[in-house]
Formats: C-alpha cells, sequence, structure tokens
C-alpha cells in the first residue's frame, strides 16, 4: 500500500516537472524570426534528450548526467534568447549580462537590470557623438560662404 502511493506521488510530481518543462518551450511568439527560429530548435533538442532519458529508464548514471547537463545548457539558452528578444539593445544586452559572471542566482535580475542600462547608455553615447559630429561640420560652414541661388546653396571661397 505505502510503496503503491509513493509510485503514485512519484508519477505526479514527473508530470508537474513535465508540464513545466513544456511551458518552457511554448514560449509563444518571439518578436524576431531568428530567434524565434533558434528558440523552437532547442526545444526539439529539449524533447529529443527527453525521448532518450525516457528510453534508459536512469539504468545508465553516465548518459543521465549527459542528458541533465544538456538540458540545462539548453535552459540557459533559451533565456538568453528570450533576453535578447524583449531587449530594445537584442544581443548586445546579453553578451553584457554574460561577461557579468560574478553573480550569483539572486543577483540575477540586478545583473540584468545593468547589463541592459550599460548598453542603453552605451547606444545613447554613440547617438549623441553621431550628432556631435554632425553638428560641429555644419557650424563649420558660415553664412558668409553660402549664397543661395535657384534654391540651391553654393559655397564660395
Amino acid at each position: 500500500m505505502f510503496k503503491s502511493y509513493l509510485e503514485v506521488k512519484l508519477e505526479e510530481k514527473g508530470k508537474q516537472i513535465e508540464g513545466k518543462s513544456e511551458t518552457d518551450k511554448q514560449v509563444g511568439q518571439l518578436r524576431f524570426q531568428g530567434n524565434q527560429k533558434q528558440f523552437e530548435h532547442n526545444a526539439k533538442l529539449d524533447s529529443v534528450l527527453d525521448r532518450i532519458r525516457a528510453e534508459t529508464d536512469g539504468h545508465n548514471n553516465a548518459v543521465s548526467e549527459l542528458i541533465k547537463e544538456g538540458k540545462e545548457l539548453i535552459r540557459k539558452r533559451q533565456k538568453l534568447i528570450r533576453i535578447a528578444d524583449k531587449s530594445v539593445d537584442g544581443w548586445k544586452v546579453v553578451d553584457e549580462y554574460v561577461s557579468d559572471d560574478l553573480a550569483s542566482g539572486a543577483e540575477d535580475d540586478n545583473r540584468l537590470r545593468r547589463a541592459r542600462e550599460t548598453v542603453g547608455r552605451t547606444r545613447r553615447q554613440a547617438l549623441q557623438h553621431r550628432s556631435d559630429n554632425s553638428k560641429r561640420f555644419r557650424s563649420t560652414l558660415s553664412s558668409s560662404h553660402q549664397q543661395l541661388f535657384r534654391g540651391k546653396i553654393w559655397l564660395m571661397p
């Protein structure tokens, strides 16, 4: 009686975990087609690993460990794809996020926020630099060196 109770509970937990796994695979529509294709491909690989795990039934510990490692790699990549797809700066945010490996799981949100801020700041500085350069070029042409002729500006020496 107790053994069958444990088996039932274990089976229920397994189904809960599989259900959670399925929701991770079904993210819906991502903004960018390349991200969507990569996400779907990774979900298919995850399903293949699930089938391999079901076939081995945990008899081979080495295979089980490799499956676990593969699923963890896929899970991390799926997270990065979602971050890149939601962010204005895309994969630049992911690059900054990945490069900041000092934080732990509890600081994960802070790492992501800092990465977004850093990349956003860099983007704004680049836009400002381009704007400053165009203003500098326009200011070198003084009005005394310009002459309007039939709607066109002619530069005179």
